[in-house]
């Protein structure tokens, strides 16, 4: 390598001196500009390319010059560096002496390092394997601990269950016996506990609380046997608890058709949680209607009709559902209001729909089976109506809107709408009315329009079973404390919706031209309104006149306790709120008369029924 070394310039030379073209010009050594020394240092630097890409603008000779040249500096600084460092170079070969044995000496602590790693790994994985192998068998010993605690307690509620129903009396005729001291001596002589008797408690009550206590036993039971099915100890076990739930059963049947015999409040209350309890809702209702509801039903609508006259009345069931509605009233209500009890839990039973409404269903298939036919549409469309008033009683029983949602779900109320074949009624009635018009045109009575004047005649009888509810208002405030009615009752949307709904249909759009659409509108606005005016006519005369026999019957009342008679009464009577109620109606009513295009002020109904039930200081002014 010394004879790469340049021998330094002697002292005393000086430099030459340089050229303008070195001081002004440019370097001797400068590149020309396509000449890029960077491109040597990239990682894929391809010679072969790079020549290639500079021929085609730069002669060969040029090229190869430019690169020796590069070559020669690229040496130079070589020269230059190793001169710079060459006390360093020579140095290293004196420094560099027994390095294998430093390296050996070095990795002699790394190697016993290695090892002591590799032999606590080994430890530490032991001691994992051991620590999950432990956590395992606790955790398998857990388990087992766990099914055999869930075992005892399937025994213990077993044997307590069996014990509590041999508490339960022997013979039917010990649930009838309401003295609590007899049963106490009968308990007490055959060693059976009365833990349950409390004093003014007779000894069905006293029963229904210990089936209800049984039931709750029961359930746990249950939960216990999900939990620990396929053991066999439940397997061995399986005929016990069936026994104890088929007494259970009978025991609960019993209990409550007394209950429902004797009305007792109670029982029926104490029996209806403990069928809860088991979740066997359908029992209870189940014996509810082949008890109590069967032999009311039955009574009105027998199942062997042999014996009724013949005729289309017998197939009629208005006055069925009077007479159900009363017997419902009387016989059925005190059930419905125990199950309904707020915060009780009772209101997964559903006796509405599968007590009443079953057994309804199930007299009118096998009794009247000609109630659903369509092929008698007046009859038809009367015991539809008919239905759906028993509908809405019954739905007057839920005690929320939550209950009337469950009620219209129910498989039951489902079934007997799809009895009621609508589409059918429907397409016989439109044939009707398409055959009394073919008659009437062809009988030439070019005066008047026979189809709209016969459609305007059937309104009333097809689409104003709404305005019955009128009725309802006298009962909503007659002897109440209710203040004055602010807003429309809501049977009024109601009224012209049917022919709202007809004007809107397709035929009604194919069939009618515009003057025989707005002939049949006016015409029936008339026919209904004068309707509406006649009922509600009726009503505050019927309202006036019970207020005038209440008045004389309070002044009698005053006058024979000698209390004077000038105190007049200055709350607003019962009549003042029903006109205001009937009022504020009609003035909704003309609004939907509006809405077709119908001036209800120029209805001479209207404004008679505006009269007469209108404020005084709106008598005379038809607003709405």
């Amino acid at each position: 390598m010394a004879d790469l070394r340049s021998p330094p310039p002697p002292p005393s030379a000086a430099s030459p001196p340089r050229s303008t073209t070195d001081l002004f010009g440019d370097p001797i050594d400068a590149h020309p500009l396509w000449f890029r020394q960077s491109s040597f240092l990239h990682p894929d630097f391809d010679s072969e390319a790079y020549i290639a890409d500079l021929r085609t603008f730069v002669p060969f000779e040029t090229l190869r010059s430019e690169l020796r040249s590069h070559l020669s500096s690229l040496k130079h600084e070589l020269v230059e560096l190793i001169n710079r460092d060459y006390a360093n170079f020579v140095n290293l070969s004196t420094k560099l002496v027994d390095v294998d044995a430093a390296v050996v000496r070095m990795r002699a602590p790394l190697t016993e390092i290695r090892e002591k790693i590799v032999e606590f790994r080994a430890a530490v994985e032991g001691s994992l394997v051991a620590l999950q192998s432990g956590l395992r068998q606790r955790a398998e010993a857990e388990a087992a601990k766990e099914v055999l605690q869930l075992l005892l307690d399937t025994f213990h509620v077993v044997s307590k269950v069996e014990k509590l129903i041999k508490e339960l009396p022997s013979v039917a005729a010990d649930w009838s016996n309401g003295d609590v001291k007899t049963a106490e001596k009968d308990h007490l002589s055959n060693g059976i506990s009365l833990q349950y008797t409390e004093n003014g408690t007779n000894l069905r009550e006293t029963q229904s609380m210990l089936l209800e206590r049984i039931a709750s036993e029961m359930n746990r039971l249950k939960f216990y046997i999900t939990h620990a099915q396929n053991l066999p100890f439940i397997e061995n076990m399986e005929k016990r608890i069936q026994n104890a739930s088929l007494l259970l059963d009978a025991s609960l049947r019993h209990c409550f058709v007394d209950g429902l015999e004797h009305r007792d409040a109670n029982v029926i209350y104490n029996c209806l949680r403990a069928y809860a309890a088991i979740d066997n809702t359908s029992s209870a209702e189940e014996i509810f209607r082949s008890t109590v509801v069967a032999r009311l039903i039955q009574k009105i609508i027998p199942h062997n009709s042999a014996g009724v006259v013949g005729g289309a009345s017998q197939d009629e069931l208005d006055e069925d559902y009077k007479q159900i509605k009363q017997y419902i009233e009387k016989d059925c209500k005190f059930l419905l209001e125990i199950s309904s009890t707020e915060n009780s839990g009772l209101h997964v039973f559903s006796f509405l729909a599968n007590s009443i409404l079953k057994e309804v269903l199930s007299a009118i298939q096998k009794g009247k089976p000609g109630a659903f036919s369509p092929g008698r549409p007046k009859e038809f469309l009367k015991n539809y109506r008919a239905s759906l008033d028993i509908l809405a009683h019954l739905e007057g029983y839920c005690p929320s809107r939550s209950a009337v949602a469950k009620f219209r779900a129910e498989a039951v109320y489902i079934e007997f709408m799809k009895q009621w074949n609508v589409g059918v009624y429907f397409s016989l009635r439109y044939s009707n009315w398409l055959s009394a018009g073919l008659a009437a045109r062809k009988a030439g009575n070019t005066g008047s329009n026979p189809v709209s004047e016969w459609a305007i005649s059937a309104v009333p009888d097809d689409f104003v079973y709404d305005l019955r509810q009128l009725k309802g208002i006298t009962a909503t405030y007659r002897m109440t404390n209710k203040p004055l009615p602010v807003r429309h009752s809501p049977y009024v949307s109601g009224v012209l919706r049917p022919l709202k709904a007809f004007l809107d249909g397709e035929r009604s759009a194919t069939y009618l031209t515009r003057d025989m659409r707005d002939e049949l509108v006016q015409g029936a606005a008339v026919e209904i309104t004068g309707r509406y005016h006649e009922l509600a006519a009726d009503l505050v005369s019927v309202a006036r006149k019970t207020e005038s026999s209440l008045q004389r019957i309070r002044q009698g009342a005053q006058r024979r306790a000698g209390a004077s008679l000038d105190v007049s009464d200055h709350n607003v009577s019962d009549t003042d709120k029903i006109c205001m109620q009937l009022f504020l109606d009609i003035q909704e009513f003309g609004r939907n008369l509006a809405a077709l295009g119908v001036e209800a002020a120029k209805i001479p109904a209207y404004r008679s029924l505006w009269q007469c039930v209108a404020p005084t200081d709106r008598q005379n002014t038809i607003s709405f």
